[in-house]
């Protein structure tokens, strides 16, 4: 189901970018990362926070050091995961996007190892005005990835390598119906999302992710968006556009199969964090509910597969 507020213009008024950097990064997927959002031929008013992810004072001196002046670097001396990272981002967002300097209305937060397309902060701006989106969901299939292997034969992704041994996943003018995606029912996880924007009234709220050794952070944090969003505290929106980022998989070691729980397998940590978190009982009220159930915006090719690769290969890191 496709929503829109006809007749109505709904700009994101400000965005905070939220750069997520941990000691793993290096200092040429940190200026990537920020050339990308420099880039951006954009109408969108934005500001740009880095959030520095360690206890080392040498990296985070090398951090500060790669980022323009006018940018705001902060230090989080957390665990080291990404859910630790994105609430620390979320955090820091509450405590300052009302400040006389800031003013945001929006938050975005990307890792250091991913880069934002040309057209994202426009894109994002309008299926905002489609839909007056309070958390913008990308569904995990339809946010393109750069990889060391070709799908499988049967995946309707195109697939084209944009260099020697790397492939760029991308689904292009191939736009599915919404499917019944179940997003919870006490027992299996069955895929991921991705956060690709929230509003400050996200925020607000107290949205926030799983924190520990674990790899669906993000999968947690759509979760929760959900739950408010059938609390009516904020509304939850998903979309097939994937031109807002690529995510940078070529670094991605072997499956690591001792990670996780011998019975259930991937998502389910060996530490049992996942499986006891998705029993809890706020989120009960997820039962039966499905993807269709939600406002979902579809948004038209942009760019050809072609000039995606091209873009790929130019930002290819040495």
């Amino acid at each position: 189901m496709e929503w829109s507020f006809e007749g109505i213009v709904i700009m994101i008024d400000k965005l905070a970018v939220y750069i997520l950097v941990t000691g793993k990064d290096d200092k040429n997927k940190i200026e990537r990362c920020l050339w990308s959002i420099d880039n951006q031929p954009t109408s969108v008013e934005f500001d740009v926070v880095v959030n520095c992810q360690t206890e080392d004072s040498d990296f985070y001196e090398l951090v500060k050091n790669a980022v323009p002046e006018e940018y705001v670097v902060f230090n989080t001396k957390g665990d080291g995961f990404f859910g630790n990272g994105i609430n620390s981002c979320l955090k820091h967002y509450a405590d300052h996007h009302w400040g006389s300097d800031c003013k945001w209305s929006h938050i975005s937060i990307i890792k250091t190892s991913d880069y934002f397309y040309p057209m994202s902060f426009d894109l994002l701006n309008e299926i905002h005005d489609k839909s007056g989106f309070d958390y913008l969901s990308g569904m995990a299939h339809h946010v393109d990835s750069l990889r060391q292997i070709p799908p499988h034969r049967d995946d309707p992704r195109k697939v084209y390598p944009y260099q020697p041994k790397r492939w760029l996943w991308s689904f292009i003018d191939n736009r599915l119906p919404v499917f019944p995606f179940l997003f919870w029912d006490g027992e299996n996880m069955n895929g991921e999302d991705f956060p690709l924007c929230a509003s400050s009234k996200a925020v607000e709220v107290g949205l926030n992710t799983l924190e520990g050794d674990h790899d669906i952070a993000e999968y947690f944090l759509t979760l929760d968006a959900i739950n408010h969003h059938v609390n009516k505290e904020l509304t939850f929106v998903s979309t097939d556009c994937n031109e807002i980022y690529v995510q940078d998989c070529t670094e991605q070691t072997k499956f690591d199969s001792s990670k996780y729980d011998e019975e259930r397998g991937y998502p389910f940590d060996a530490n049992g964090l996942v499986y006891s978190e998705m029993n809890c009982d706020n989120y009960k009220s997820l039962a039966g509910i499905t993807r269709q159930f939600f406002p979902y915006v579809t948004m038209p090719q942009v760019w050809s597969h072609r000039e995606k690769c091209e873009f790929a290969a130019r930002n290819e890191l040495p």
